[in-house]
């Protein structure tokens, strides 16, 4: 008799213990999904595009804005700084333009899905300027330029004097 109680008390306890962990596996205590693998960066060539926005100018000077978006699904990349190697274009031909960086150089800002970045665009309006319909650009990540080419496009005019302002998150 003592026997087939232990044997009975033995069976309970391992149904329990069954029991419990099978209350646990939905509650993901015990069993997690694997983490989703994070998309292509940002900063990858070909995982954003941008925009230029003309703004509110004055008689000597053209602004602009430009305004860079990640791909859906991309993760995020450090970016800061002017970006450099800026290239005017209309219609595929280069418009000369002697470009300088201006503003706080070492801020890191993200660009990711969701997530855009900007920097102005500030054209002399000197009588030697072009219009342009493209520009591309190496961004920085304040200390270094990234390897890759970022392309906007929208109406721009391109000259001497252009200064280039540092990529902070897009507030419009």
């Amino acid at each position: 008799m003592q026997t087939r109680l232990v044997r009975t008390a033995g069976r309970t306890a391992v149904a329990l213990a069954v029991a419990a962990s099978a209350a646990l596996v939905p509650a993901g205590i015990a069993s997690a999904a694997p983490a989703a693998k994070p998309g292509p960066s940002a900063c990858n060539a070909g995982h954003q595009h941008g925009t230029i926005t003309p703004r509110p100018s004055t008689a000597d000077v053209a602004n602009y804005t430009v305004t860079v978006y990640a791909d859906p699904g991309t993760s995020t990349c450090q970016v800061g700084g002017s970006p450099s190697h800026l290239r005017f274009s209309e219609n595929g031909t280069q418009v000369p333009a002697e470009v300088s960086p201006t503003g706080v150089q070492n801020r890191i800002t993200f660009l990711g899905d969701g997530m855009p970045v900007q920097f102005d665009v500030h054209v002399p309006q000197s009588g030697d300027t072009k219009p342009a319909d493209t520009i591309t650009f190496t961004p920085r990540n304040s200390f270094n330029d990234l390897p890759v080419t970022f392309t906007a496009s929208g109406p721009i005019q391109a000259g001497p004097g252009v200064t280039v302002g540092p990529m902070v998150t897009a507030t419009h």
